[in-house]
C-alpha cells in the first residue's frame, strides 16, 4: 500500500515598510501662465516650492506664444527649477547659454565680432568668450595681489592701439589688456575710488574714466597711461558721454536723478538736466545729435538733444541698467534687472529680468525676451545679428540672433 506524507508548512506573513526620501523644490518658472508637467503631473506654477521623490523626474513646460521646453532633473536638498521659456518671435532667438565665472558684470564684443568680454565683479579676472566656438576660452591672467581683489567691471576699446581697458572697483585701478594675446599690458592707477565706466575720445588720445566713490572722473594720457586731470561731480559718476564737438562731457548722477554737462577746459558744471532716480548709462547717436540715458530708479529710458532737452522718455521695465544702440542706430536695447532680492540686490528676487527691443525715434517697445536672475551687461555685435547679455547672478551668457530684415519691417 502506498503513503502519502504531507508536510504542513507554516506561513509566514512579512510587512515590509520602508520610507521614501523627499526633498523641498523651489519653483521659479515664467511665464507665470506656463502649464507644468512633471512626470505628467500638471504641477501648479503659483507655488513657490513642491516636494519631489529624491531620483530622476521629467518636466515639460508649455506656454501660447512660447516654445515648448522639456529636461530632466535630478533633485536633490535645496534645489530649485528655474527655468524660462523664450518667445515664439520672428524678430530674435535664443542661440546659446554659456557659464562663466562669478558674477558677469559687462559684456563688449571686440570689433571683429569674434569675442566677447566679460569683466566677473566677484572673480579673478575676465572672461575671454570665443563666440564661434561658443565657450570661455580664456580667463585673463593678472598678478595675484591684483586678482585676489577681485572687483572687474566695464570695458572699452582702442582700435587703434589694439587694447581694451578694463576697470577694477576694488583697487582704483584700470588694466590695459593686448588684443593680440589677451594678456596684461600695463596698470593703470586713476588716482580714484571706484572706477567704473570708461570712454575713450574720437581719436583714442584720452580716456574718460567715472570714479564712484570719489565723485570725480578721471582723464587719462592714452600715448603715456598718465592721468592728466581730474574732473569734480558734486555726485556718483557712471555713464558718460561726450558732445559731437567734445568740448563738454555728460556724466549721469545715481544719487542725483540728474545728468550734468560738464564743460572739459574748465571743468565746470554748466547744465543740470533733471531726469529720474538712479541714473545709471549713458550712449550717443551723433549723426542725429541725441543721447539715451537709462534710470535704474524709475525704469525709464530718456532721449535727449545736445542742446540739451529731453526729447522723449518712457517707462519700460524695474531696474533697468544698460542700454546699446544697434550698428546702425535705429534700435536701443536695454536691460531690465527685474526686482531685487529681499537682501539686495546681490541676492534673487522672485521674478527674472527681461532685455527690451526698443524703436530708438520713439522709444516704444517692440519686442521683450526673458533673461534669467539680474540681465544686466548688454552688447549688439558689430554686424548688428547678434545680442549678447550677462546674467548677473547666475554666471551665465546668453546669446540671441535677430532678424534684423523682419525687425525693420515691424520697426516700419
Amino acid at each position: 500500500m502506498q503513503k502519502y506524507f504531507v508536510f504542513i508548512l507554516p506561513f509566514f506573513l512579512f510587512t515590509f515598510s520602508y520610507s521614501v526620501n523627499k526633498v523641498s523644490v523651489g519653483l521659479k518658472i515664467f511665464p507665470k501662465d506656463s502649464i507644468i508637467k512633471i512626470d505628467g503631473n500638471v504641477i501648479d506654477n503659483k507655488k513657490n516650492k513642491i516636494l519631489l521623490v529624491e531620483g530622476k523626474h521629467n518636466v515639460a513646460i508649455s506656454a501660447k506664444g512660447f516654445i515648448d521646453k522639456s529636461f530632466e532633473i535630478y533633485p536633490k536638498k535645496n534645489v530649485a527649477i528655474e527655468e524660462k521659456l523664450e518667445k515664439d518671435s520672428p524678430i530674435i532667438k535664443q542661440v546659446v547659454e554659456i557659464k562663466t565665472g562669478s558674477q558677469p558684470k559687462s559684456v563688449r564684443f571686440t570689433p571683429d565680432g569674434r569675442f566677447l568680454l566679460v569683466p566677473l565683479l566677484d572673480d579673478d579676472g575676465v572672461d575671454i568668450i570665443d563666440v564661434n566656438d561658443k565657450k570661455v576660452f580664456k580667463r585673463i591672467v593678472f598678478p595675484v595681489n591684483i586678482a585676489k581683489k577681485k572687483g572687474f567691471v566695464e570695458t572699452a576699446i582702442s582700435r587703434r592701439n589694439n587694447e581694451f581697458w578694463v576697470s577694477q572697483i576694488t583697487t582704483g585701478m584700470v588694466h590695459v589688456i593686448d588684443m593680440n594675446n589677451f594678456e596684461l599690458k600695463k596698470s593703470i592707477n586713476v588716482k580714484g575710488k571706484y572706477p567704473k565706466v570708461i570712454l575713450f575720445n574720437r581719436d583714442e588720445t584720452r580716456a574718460f574714466v567715472s570714479n564712484w566713490a570719489s565723485n570725480d572722473i578721471s582723464i587719462i594720457d592714452t600715448n603715456t597711461y598718465d592721468v592728466i586731470k581730474k574732473i569734480k561731480t558734486y555726485g556718483i559718476p557712471r555713464g558718460i558721454v561726450l558732445s559731437p564737438d567734445e568740448k563738454y562731457l555728460y556724466a549721469s548722477l545715481f544719487d542725483k536723478n540728474e545728468i550734468v554737462k560738464i564743460e572739459l577746459d574748465t571743468g565746470r558744471i554748466v547744465k543740470h538736466i533733471i531726469c529720474g532716480k538712479s541714473m545709471r548709462h549713458l550712449v550717443a547717436d551723433y549723426n542725429k545729435g541725441v543721447f539715451f540715458a537709462s534710470s535704474m530708479g524709475q525704469g525709464k529710458v530718456y532721449k535727449i538733444s545736445f542742446d540739451d532737452k529731453i526729447l522723449k522718455e518712457n517707462f519700460i521695465g524695474p531696474k533697468i541698467n544698460t542700454i546699446a544702440l544697434s550698428p546702425d542706430k535705429s534700435i536701443l536695447y536695454a536691460s531690465s534687472r527685474g526686482p531685487n532680492g529681499k537682501k539686495g540686490y546681490l541676492y534673487k528676487g522672485d521674478k527674472f529680468g527681461k532685455v527690451f527691443v526698443l524703436d530708438a525715434d520713439t522709444l516704444e517697445i517692440i519686442e521683450w525676451v526673458y533673461g534669467r536672475n539680474q540681465p544686466t551687461g548688454l552688447d549688439i555685435s558689430p554686424d548688428g545679428n547678434i545680442l549678447a547679455f550677462s546674467d548677473f547672478l547666475d554666471q551665465n551668457i546668453e546669446f540671441y540672433r535677430i532678424n534684423n530684415k523682419f525687425l525693420k519691417i515691424k520697426k516700419d
